[in-house]
């Protein structure tokens, strides 16, 4: 349950994203060498990673029902610990914070 919070912005070029390597380094026989078409491949130094990581999304679907039961629990739980604080109204004449931390002492709530 904690995958989400995973960064996930890791990233590495493969052959088609490293600079270079437009054109067939020796031609393709007669040369007794090995078989090349470009100097970027994986098999060659300052070449691109084989199996390049991407950026990824790790964040995970969580089902609907299973959402609204973990609410249920958490808010369930606060009641339980006399911790939930239901307000009808909440509303300050302009948005300063000053304002705002008077109203939350009002309620008790300077810890939130």
């Amino acid at each position: 349950y904690l995958a989400g919070g995973r960064q996930g912005t890791r990233a590495q070029k493969n052959r088609s994203d490293v600079r270079g390597g437009g054109k067939k380094p020796w031609r393709q026989k007669g040369t007794g060498r090995a078989r090349a078409g470009t100097i970027r491949s994986p098999l060659w130094r300052s070449g691109g990673v084989t199996f390049a990581a991407r950026p990824q999304d790790h964040s995970q679907k969580v089902n609907r029902k299973m959402y609204r039961a973990a609410m249920r629990s958490i808010l369930s739980e606060l009641v339980r610990q006399e911790r939930l604080v239901a307000v009808e109204e909440f509303s300050v004449e302009a948005p300063k914070t000053k304002q705002v931390a008077a109203k939350l002492k009002e309620l008790n709530l300077e810890k939130v």
